[in-house]
């Protein structure tokens, strides 16, 4: 959380403790339980994380649904010196063009670096 700028080096644990990162707090974080709870898929962890974004997005994740989830995102490291990170926002209803677009991604990005 801190690597994305939600809170300052050391206070993910706070965050965890007070609720701030549960499914009704303010910043929900692994709704579907994260790697723990699903596994890990060797090189699709950002493929889970995306269908989880979807899925709270459209309103179907039941129980663990996010309240009026709008903005989701998804950040991975994999092999070293790979990351990547992906934004959805759910469409605004109201044009027939917003309807047919159920989501749009504003950033996807990949940063590598290159080992010496």
């Amino acid at each position: 959380m801190s690597e994305c700028g939600f809170c300052a080096d050391g206070e993910q644990e706070a965050m965890i403790e007070t609720g701030e990162t549960g499914i009704g707090g303010c910043l929900p974080v692994n709704t579907d339980g994260g790697c723990l709870a699903c596994g890990e898929p060797i090189g699709a962890s950002g493929l889970r994380q995306a269908y989880e974004n979807v899925r709270q997005l459209r309103g179907r994740c039941g129980e663990r649904q996010v309240e009026n989830a709008r903005l989701a995102l998804s950040q991975v490291y994999g092999a070293p010196g790979l990351s990547a990170v992906a934004i959805l926002e759910r469409a605004r209803t109201g044009s027939c063009e917003a309807r047919k677009e159920v989501q749009r991604t504003y950033v996807s990005y990949s940063i590598f670096r290159l080992r010496n």
